[in-house]
């Protein structure tokens, strides 16, 4: 299209008309854009979203099972360390002729978590 017949287009149809055919055109063009490319486009990264998310979920499920387990086994060791220790003491004051020692008043909390504990131990062992 020449400059002369877009002038010429401009005489017949005037100028609101033709910006309106031009808004429309794009208009029809961003429609168009949003319903193919960026849906598309959107879909996918929401996709690789969820499955980044899905990944990092079963990550963070393992590092917590990994901590729990190293957890466990620190309470156990420190149990073990808290009960040799206290077989020791009572080989000292046998061999050195010291009293035994004097068990101090346990408080009410103290029974309590004592208890507690007894019963969590007989949940997971079923007796």
């Amino acid at each position: 299209m020449s400059i002369t017949q877009f002038i010429k287009l401009v005489e017949q149809v005037g100028i609101p008309l033709l910006t309106a055919a031009v808004a429309a055109y794009a208009l029809w063009y961003i429609i168009r854009w949003l319903l193919t490319k960026f849906s598309t486009d959107l879909t996918r990264q929401l996709t690789e979203i969820a499955a980044e998310i899905d990944e990092e979920q079963r990550d963070i499920s393992q590092q917590i099972t990994e901590v729990k387990t190293i957890l466990i086994r620190l309470v156990d060791r420190t149990r073990l360390l808290g009960e040799e220790l206290n077989a020791h003491d009572q080989v000292a004051r046998t061999i050195w002729g010291i009293d035994p020692k004097k068990e101090r008043p346990r408080t009410r909390s103290e029974r309590r978590d004592e208890l507690e504990e007894q019963l969590r131990e007989i949940g997971r062992n079923g007796d």
